[in-house]
């Protein structure tokens, strides 16, 4: 995966001590698998197999601190970057902190964890990162072992709106996460530019739990929270480039880009009949140029297989077959990738150098 997303089931494995009906504490021996290398505490009294924090992405960590803190302090709220990421909207970068609000000014600010590895030796967190591996085969090192930090938020208003959410499978717990639209008002115009649009383009899209589109009317109710002209000013910029057709947070991001760059945007998702009988969509299209642009993203194939039951080389090859009929029927195609999409004056040159003209 290329982006923050919601966390797959199987990274939630969250373990929680409790009283033992013979009047023990879970606590010790949890403790003592910590101290062992086999756990580690996420928050005070929740636990995790250190297996599944090592092998997990850092936006299911982060995913992963929030169902915690959950389980820690049920009455927790989750507010600005948390509660999207709880909705199921894509983040382009994951937070560093898990956001919570608070009705109490002087809790507000952020609060780094307890260790997560608490009384265990050098020695057994040594062994523990040469174990283990994470995401994709990569070499641990000690900064896999941070955990994620707490930033209490004061809230705009007392009686903002909470919904409530499922936690992940088999923790029977729930998550207060602030309303949608209060999430979106308060979060978007704090967020960088590239951030905002690649969340309004999923939300336009009900590409969130709630799998429906959020009109403006609705999001309008809460035009409160916007509470500068700055912030109005970022909104309204974010909300006029966002556009439901975009399918990828990475296609969201190189549109983000170009507008950055000043260049004139593409259509999006162009439908061509091909030579072969076939048809292929494409991700931009500028009719005045006879040009496709196509966003590569990792996941294409890296998760060939998963996704589509395919070895990458069948992947690839199929690409070039599709790019090659495109060439044929006498138009020009520039791909691009992550790294250039995450540069704004990388993806500029490229597109220009395509013939892509200024706005």
């Amino acid at each position: 995966m290329d982006f923050m997303t919601t966390a797959p089931a199987d990274a939630m494995q969250l373990i929680r001590s409790r009283l033992q009906v013979d009047g023990t504490h879970s606590t010790s021996t949890l403790s003592q698998a910590v101290r062992r290398g086999e756990m580690l505490r996420l928050r005070r009294s929740v636990y995790v197999p250190a297996s599944s924090w090592l092998q997990a992405y850092p936006w299911d960590r982060h995913l992963m601190t929030a169902a915690a803190h959950a389980l820690w302090r049920p009455a927790s709220v989750f507010c600005r970057e948390t509660a999207l990421a709880l909705h199921g909207l894509p983040l382009l970068r994951t937070p560093r902190d898990v956001h919570i609000r608070t009705l109490r000014r002087q809790q507000v600010g952020r609060r780094s964890p307890a260790p997560l590895t608490g009384a265990a030796s050098d020695a057994v967190v040594r062994q523990m990162l040469s174990r283990e591996r994470g995401p994709e085969g990569r070499r641990l090192t000690a900064h896999d072992l941070n955990g994620v930090s707490t930033r209490r938020v004061l809230t705009p208003e007392p009686s903002l709106d909470v919904e409530v959410l499922g936690g992940p499978p088999g923790l029977g717990q729930v998550l207060r996460v602030e309303l949608l639209e209060a999430a979106v008002m308060d979060t978007l115009p704090r967020l960088r530019f590239d951030e905002a649009v690649v969340v309004l383009d999923a939300l336009r899209a009900g590409r969130h739990r709630r799998l429906t589109e959020l009109s403006q009317d609705s999001l309008g109710q809460w035009e409160h929270l916007l509470t500068s002209r700055m912030a109005t000013q970022r909104w309204t910029l974010a909300w006029e480039v966002s556009d439901p057709a975009a399918e990828s947070p990475g296609e969201s991001l190189s549109r983000a880009r170009m507008v950055e760059a000043g260049l004139l945007l593409p259509e999006l998702q162009k439908e061509f009949d091909l030579p072969d009988g076939g048809r292929a969509r494409v991700d931009f299209w500028w009719p005045s140029l006879g040009l496709v642009g196509e966003f590569d993203g990792k996941v294409k194939y890296t998760r060939a297989r998963d996704l589509t039951g395919r070895d990458v080389a069948e992947v690839v090859f199929e690409e070039k077959i599709r790019e090659d009929q495109l060439r044929s029927m006498g138009l020009g195609v520039v791909r691009w990738c992550w790294p250039e999409a995450w540069r704004q004056h990388v993806l500029g040159r490229i597109l220009r150098t395509a013939g892509v003209p200024p706005l």
